[in-house]
């Protein structure tokens, strides 16, 4: 099996008209999850922690820097077909500044929590994402072939700070 690191962040924005969250819409082709709504995100680089990657993977992808994350979830997604472990770390930005403007690969939107557009984001990430929300932690198991989800296990935890989350070497 190959093991690959990675990780998402989940903007909030409370405003006006209540709390947001920003997601961005994959428009960069050839990559995985073209055309779905996704938090921002992807590989975590050797000598780079999850926090690290969030910080330059939202910047990448929306031109906004993270200021205040909080961790909130660990995901690893079996892809039973490809011979591929994804351990992926889930964050909330609580703080950030500058605008959020399109990139190459996406295509931001801000979203009130209760209008998420779960039926067009990856089916692990719609199960999660409202538990994340909520404010309530969590680590999962996902069992995965040709991209659709066949098995599940989802366990709510009081607190990731046990989790390591060190920059891998090679």
């Amino acid at each position: 099996m190959i093991h690959k690191r990675m990780m998402v962040v989940y903007p909030l924005d409370t405003g006006l008209f209540g709390t947001g969250v920003w997601l961005g819409r994959r428009i960069k082709k050839g990559g995985m999850g073209y055309g779905l709504w996704n938090g921002f995100g992807g590989h975590i680089e050797v000598n780079e922690t999850p926090e690290q990657a969030a910080v330059r993977e939202l910047e990448e992808e929306s031109r906004v820097k993270a200021l205040k994350l909080a961790r909130c979830g660990l995901t690893w997604n079996v892809h039973l077909d490809k011979g591929i472990i994804v351990e992926l770390y889930f964050f909330l930005c609580h703080t950030f500044t500058g605008k959020f403007k399109p990139t190459k690969e996406m295509l931001p939107q801000r979203f009130p929590i209760n209008q998420l557009p779960l039926l067009e984001m990856w089916e692990s990430d719609s199960l999660v994402l409202p538990q994340i929300l909520s404010g309530q932690s969590y680590t999962a198991t996902f069992l995965l072939r040709e991209n659709r989800m066949v098995g599940s296990f989802v366990q709510p935890v009081a607190s990731l700070s046990e989790l390591i989350l060190k920059p891998i070497h090679r």
